[in-house]
């Protein structure tokens, strides 16, 4: 059988004499030497034709990592590979074991970055009735995970829902993402329940924070916010510190971190996370990148590329990239549920209704077509695509908010991470990855 490089084998140029070869089937990524770059998009025109030593050196090393298959192997892999990703899919939306309350989108903060700005402030309350029927759908001895999320959850005129819904689900593990500014009232609360994580927002030191992080009155935050989370410290309630990074505040967020960690005695209850706003894109985003992997190469402990796409944690620390055929599967198993009724499946997607995945109130109604039962590998122009495993189709988000169908591909993000990311995650690879 005439050997041929894989449909699947993805070469890129990155520019600045680097070369990126990545398999989308089996996750591996390679540098390439800029001669077998040329090499191998002439045996994928062409066919392979083997000259010299070389030549037969570095097939070798792609049959080693399986860019090499007859288009039948390759056919049964990826058929092998859509059923078990399928079946993972369906597992994960349907096993639910947490539930994400929204008691109101009513916020105290008038952050300019907010995604929820726009959104009503003055919204209903979710009511004990409702409560009591989002919990009508799960097997509460099975609830594993209850979290809270806004909006701000932690205003004072949603402690009564709060405890209603501890009381209701006692013995689950508890989460929530809060402004923090009322936290230091709700700690009676949540000392009465398991709590596996509270994640507060700081955007750096005290100057810049109160920048960006205000009242709608336009007061500073940054006191509160501190006071709050030294007691929860004090009180062995964990705390995870997020910070929204831009290209003014990723210093200020360094210096922070370190001063923190210091400030406060039991670091074990303290995690840190760092995350380039979504909306950033090109040079500001590219500078973002170029900042991290500074730090990763100064020897420091690195705690955002742990959350950067998976090409990014190739070059950090060698992981395969996982293949999925849905965007955002990690977090499908989760559920929002607003004070309107609707229930979501995305952070990002709260609050929009025509994103929402169906209704929970007066009853359950699941949407026939959402996020929840949208495949790649069912969308036409997915389904031959090589970079079908990497991407997931996209995200399908703008599709619905621009009323596209959510059977389209949304290739945004993949394109932006090869052309614009790539290059700043390769800086980083140099000592850590063999070029064939």
């Amino acid at each position: 059988m005439e050997e041929r490089i894989s449909s699947y084998a993805i070469a890129i140029d990155v520019h600045d004499e680097k070369y990126v070869l990545v398999h989308g089937l089996y996750g591996f990524v390679d540098l390439i030497s800029e001669e077998n770059f040329y090499l191998l998009n002439k045996w994928i025109a062409e066919g392979i034709r083997i000259t010299t030593q070389d030549e037969k050196n570095f097939l070798e090393e792609l049959k080693k990592r399986n860019y090499i298959m007859s288009r039948e192997e390759e056919i049964l892999l990826r058929d092998d590979l859509i059923d078990r990703l399928v079946k993972r899919h369906q597992k994960t939306i349907t096993d639910l074991k947490s539930a994400t309350f929204i008691p109101s989108y009513r916020c105290n903060f008038d952050c300019p970055y907010c995604y929820e700005r726009n959104l009503n402030r003055e919204s209903p309350i979710l009511t004990r009735e409702q409560v009591d029927v989002i919990l009508s759908g799960y097997e509460l001895k099975e609830l594993e995970h209850v979290g809270f999320y806004g909006g701000e959850p932690f205003l004072p005129e949603h402690m009564d829902i709060i405890g209603y819904i501890i009381s209701r689900v006692p013995d689950a593990e508890y989460t929530a993402i809060t402004n923090g500014y009322y936290l230091e009232e709700y700690i009676p609360l949540l000392k009465t329940v398991n709590v596996k994580q509270i994640q507060v927002t700081f955007d750096g030191t005290k100057e810049v924070h109160n920048q960006t992080r205000i009242l709608r009155d336009g007061g500073g935050t940054f006191e509160r916010i501190l006071h709050g989370v030294k007691s929860c410290v004090k009180n062995n309630i964990p705390i995870k510190i997020r910070m929204n990074l831009n290209h003014r505040n990723i210093n200020s967020c360094y210096t922070f971190k370190e001063w923190l960690t210091t400030e406060l005695a039991n670091t074990e209850l303290l995690t840190f996370d760092m995350q380039e706003l979504f909306q950033y894109n090109g040079e500001k985003q590219a500078y973002l990148t170029n900042k991290v992997l500074e730090e990763s190469q100064s020897g420091k402990k690195n705690i955002i590329l742990e959350n950067m796409p998976s090409l990014a944690r190739f070059f950090y620390n060698g992981e395969h990239i996982k293949p999925i055929i849905g965007n955002c599967t990690s977090v499908l198993a989760n559920r929002f549920y607003d004070p309107y009724g609707n229930i979501y499946a995305c952070f990002l997607s709260v609050g929009t209704p025509k994103c929402s995945i169906g209704t929970y109130y007066p009853e359950f109604q699941y949407k026939s077509e959402s996020i929840l039962t949208r495949k790649a590998s069912e969308i036409e122009e997915c389904k031959q695509c090589k970079y079908l495993f990497l991407c997931g189709g996209g995200c399908p988000n703008p599709l619905i908010e621009s009323n596209s169908s959510i059977m389209k591909p949304n290739c945004r993000n993949m394109k932006y991470t090869l052309e614009h990311l790539l290059p700043w995650y390769i800086i980083m690879s140099t000592e850590k990855s063999k070029i064939i």
